[in-house]
């Protein structure tokens, strides 16, 4: 088994390995949220802003949020109408997410799973939002489970991120 340098980096963040196991993935983002200095310096609670611009004017429907985190996206499409289910592998940013609906008196759906072996449907999204993504395989599913007009809101790692 790979051992992973669980302190966060000073600057840069890279993503886990491409063949970290779905166990170590797991314990590095719950490491990273459990970290108070981590957590205030790399996490937030404000929408993604491209997903804002998306969906202005954009009737609500059934929303996808993978690899969802604390929620804050997912949070934001609950706040404007949308039928959310959130995916995430760290049980410990479900746990921040549900916390956080419960204060805002919002209701979305929040999963524990692997984003690469869940299952998302067949044309059963009409939103679906992939932010922080690293894995290319992601893109027959989302062929899949997207409802035909339906939109993606797509963020990827990029090695300058801070």
């Amino acid at each position: 088994m790979q051992e992973f340098d669980l302190q966060p980096p000073a600057a840069n963040y890279l993503p886990p390995p491409a063949n970290a196991t779905p166990a170590q993935k797991r314990e590095l983002w719950n490491h990273f949220l459990l970290n108070p200095t981590w957590r205030r310096t790399r996490f937030n609670d404000k929408p993604n802003t491209l997903l804002v611009e998306a969906i202005q004017g954009r009737e609500a429907g059934r929303a996808l949020d993978i690899n969802m985190g604390e929620g804050r996206n997912a949070l934001y499409l609950a706040q404007q109408g949308w039928q959310v289910t959130g995916i995430d592998i760290a049980d410990q940013a479900l746990v921040f997410a549900r916390h956080r609906a419960e204060q805002l008196g919002f209701q979305f759906t929040a999963i524990e799973h692997d984003v690469n072996t869940y299952d998302w449907g067949i044309n059963q999204w009409d939103l679906i939002v992939l932010c922080y993504a690293d894995d290319e395989a992601h893109v027959a599913q989302v062929q899949t489970a997207i409802k035909p007009g339906g939109l993606l809101v797509f963020e990827n790692f990029h090695t300058d991120i801070n």
